[in-house]
């Protein structure tokens, strides 16, 4: 998409990306068929500050998309350390996990989050990493399919069950 541009976070960025965080949650609610999503009070400034908090950590990457002066979308990677007990099972790899892709209604369908990606893979590649995961709530069914179309594929599923 023309005139979109990738930064890094900035803390001015700080109260668009609380409303984001809750319009982001917020589009998930109605999709979750077990009714167990909500947004509580300050949602957006508690989850801005453990996204702020895992990238510190983690040596990750915040990214913001950004059209004119507006924030289209962000995406949030984070470098993921294998323990001990994955270990005893697995290769040493070095993985990349993206925590959080939000694009903006309006900016959807027009390449924000395939830029998005892009750009946090660059940072990845950058790290050494040797692979890219992502969790996709399943009923969230149009960020699978975005998901499968910029070159991920399905690893595992986590299944649930009510009592």
């Amino acid at each position: 998409m023309k005139n979109i541009n990738i930064r890094s976070y900035l803390a001015t960025d700080a109260p668009v990306i609380e409303q984001l965080a809750v319009a982001f949650h917020e589009f998930l609610i109605p999709l979750d068929p077990l009714h167990r999503l909500r947004v509580t009070p300050n949602y957006g400034k508690k989850y801005l500050k453990i996204c702020l908090s895992e990238v510190t950590k983690q040596n990750g990457a915040f990214l913001i998309a950004t059209k004119g002066q507006e924030i289209a979308g962000f995406i949030i990677g984070v470098i993921v350390t294998q323990t001990p007990e994955e270990l005893m099972g697995h290769k040493l790899d070095i993985f990349g996990r993206i925590t959080e892709l939000y694009v903006q209604e309006k900016y959807r369908q027009l390449g924000v989050g395939k830029k998005l990606i892009q750009k946090i893979e660059e940072y990845f590649q950058k790290q050494k990493c040797d692979f890219v995961m992502v969790e996709v709530f399943v009923p969230n069914k149009n960020a699978h399919q975005f998901y499968h179309a910029v070159g991920f594929h399905d690893r595992s599923t986590d299944l649930i069950k009510k009592l």
